[in-house]
């Protein structure tokens, strides 16, 4: 029984290593504010389900003021970097929801969420990808409409999904 826990193990697909990954959280640049909160969460759990160390979400908050990041404003990769080191991460995730819309005579709306991931180089990002993800909410005007819990995750399923190859 002992060999063949072990030879289970060795056979398991290992993701992630334990790496430790800052979330920074989703900028809403057109769109609804509430859209950002959910993303980011969809974000961490995701990474978390993938075997990553998510870095607590308030260091990540303390470290943007310190640093005086403005995350309505596209960020460098020297910032990026920077900030990537000063919390001590394998990997930064930078998030934004670009923009939410609303289709013609439909209550379904769009959201094109972009995501950066920078890694222990700064040379380039390690992964980038944008969606456009569907989904219904109540509200009449795209400004006010919020991507659901189960829409988000899917979003970043597609978003995260190059990036989760790279890293087995």
């Amino acid at each position: 029984p002992l060999v063949a826990a072990l030879a289970a193990l060795t056979f398991a697909p290992v993701e992630a290593a334990g790496e430790k990954v800052a979330v920074l959280p989703a900028a809403v640049i057109n769109g609804a504010a509430g859209n950002g909160p959910v993303v980011t969460e969809a974000l961490r759990s995701s990474l978390r389900g993938k075997g990553f160390k998510i870095i607590d979400a308030a260091v990540v908050d303390r470290a943007i003021a310190s640093t005086g990041m403005d995350l309505s404003r596209p960020q460098t990769l020297s910032s990026l970097s920077a900030f990537r080191k000063k919390v001590g991460a394998d990997y930064v995730v930078y998030p934004r929801v670009l923009s939410v819309g609303q289709g013609v005579n439909t209550m379904e709306y769009q959201a094109n969420i972009l995501v950066n991931v920078m890694g222990p180089w700064a040379k380039g990002f390690a992964h980038t990808r944008q969606v456009g993800q569907v989904f219904k909410a109540e509200a009449s005007r795209a400004d006010r409409a919020v991507i659901g819990r189960s829409d988000a995750e899917n979003a970043v399923s597609k978003l995260m999904q190059g990036f989760y190859a790279k890293v087995k």
